[in-house]
């Protein structure tokens, strides 16, 4: 009997097959979706077969989700575009593959292409930060008259430049204040002065390597201090990016530096912030640290929004150790304390809480405080350099060093100077 039902079974099981293989004969999607599912085992198994999937989008070409699949098994941008640019407009194609279309096409030097895309799909995106600045900056008006821009499609790009969520009802609100006639926006002060500002902010930074700041003058030390320059020496440069180096273009984020935001509500005042790397006319060659603050809601029942760079790691002081910390500054259109280095919270260890800092007027200024972690123990600081008030402000040269001298030098109150710099 079980020999039976075996044989029976026989022909039911060639019979399915048959019909399997005359319907992916018959019907394209049904072989393109074999050839993707293909495809798909052989990337999970490590063995990425991109005959699978040319054969796939070849069999169905006009099917978003094939194409989209295509596109994220490479790390090729040209083949991306070429993938996804075919339906850019097609009304199925996933949000994600427009913003995996964006991402390439901005990477590829392509930004008035990926403005259009990016309005024709609006409605739907998320915007990363770094697309955001090039999507805005790729509509911002040049000579020509500004195009009328509907509020739906600049709202997600400007939360995206300062990680505002647009989706949010208090940040949208707000952000909503500010496009009161979206239509003008570019004519607007503000819109002006975002212009401006995302000129810079996508202009590549100058390419130097990554690398420790210039060690501080010890002649200028020894003066503060009032001993011999012999009686001094620095130990090894505890950051290891002071020179603002090594920029990846677009990122705005240097090598061993985060952006730090205070701007997001929750007891913060909202504020609409560019940070970046920047040079001066003054320093054409030297990469600077830039903080831009365009906008901001000014409720006295919320705290001051603020945004900056913070040092990626901590870095650990000795326990009665003498160190110096040094910097260069500059501000455009701010008042006194808009600008402010932040290094710990503790008492006795160099500078507690925020040094604010003087106006410059456009001048570079350089700092140099010499400070002791006059705890018992090592404590850990982080370099946090932020802007308080609307205007910009630089940074750069940062460094720090142990400050070693003979005979030793008894702990002494923290030394603050400065001075016009270079």
């Amino acid at each position: 009997m079980p020999m039976r039902k075996h044989r029976l079974l026989g022909p039911g099981v060639i019979g399915g097959v048959l019909v399997l293989l005359l319907g992916m004969l018959l019907f394209p999607q049904t072989r393109a979706y074999w050839h993707l599912n293909q495809a798909q085992l052989q990337r999970l198994h490590g063995q990425p077969s991109p005959a699978h999937f040319a054969a796939a989008v070849a069999l169905a070409p006009n099917n978003p989700h094939i194409r989209w699949q295509a596109a994220t098994a490479t790390t090729d941008c040209t083949e991306t575009n070429a993938l996804l640019l075919p339906l850019a407009d097609h009304p199925r194609l996933s949000p994600l593959a427009v913003e995996l279309l964006l991402t390439c096409l901005l990477a590829t030097n392509q930004p008035a292409q990926a403005a259009l895309i990016y309005l024709q799909h609006a409605g739907q995106l998320t915007p990363t930060p770094d697309n955001a600045i090039l999507l805005l900056h790729a509509l911002a008006p040049t000579t020509a008259p500004p195009a009328t821009i509907e509020a739906p499609a600049l709202l997600p790009l400007l939360a995206a430049l300062s990680r505002l969520d647009h989706t949010n009802a208090v940040h949208r609100s707000w952000l909503m204040s500010l496009l009161a006639e979206p239509a003008t926006f570019w004519t607007s002060a503000l819109g002006q002065t975002l212009a401006q500002s995302l000129t810079w902010r996508t202009t590549a930074p100058v390419a130097i390597p990554v690398a420790p700041a210039d060690p501080p003058d010890l002649p200028h030390l020894a003066q503060l201090l009032g001993v011999e320059p012999a009686a001094l020496t620095l130990g090894p440069a505890l950051l290891d990016n002071g020179r603002i180096g090594g920029t990846p273009p677009n990122t705005g984020t240097p090598p061993h530096w985060g952006q730090s935001y205070w701007n997001y509500g929750n007891n913060h005042n909202l504020g609409l912030f560019l940070l970046g790397v920047d040079v001066t006319p003054e320093l054409p060659q030297q990469p600077a640290l830039r903080i831009d603050l365009l906008a901001r809601n000014e409720d006295p029942q919320q705290a001051r929004t603020r945004a900056g760079f913070w040092y990626s790691t901590p870095i650990t002081l000795t326990a009665q150790t003498p160190y110096v910390l040094s910097f260069w500054y500059r501000t455009q259109g701010l008042p006194d304390d808009a600008a402010s280095l932040y290094l710990t919270s503790a008492d006795d260890v160099i500078w507690r809480n925020e040094l604010r800092l003087p106006a410059s007027e456009g001048q570079w200024q350089q700092v140099t405080i010499i400070g002791w972690n006059q705890t018992d123990q090592a404590q850990p600081v982080r370099p946090l350099l932020r802007l308080w008030e609307p205007g910009s402000v630089w940074f750069t040269n940062v460094s720090l060093h142990a400050l070693q001298s003979s005979p030793p030098l008894p702990p002494q109150p923290t030394i603050i100077h400065i001075a016009p710099g270079p």
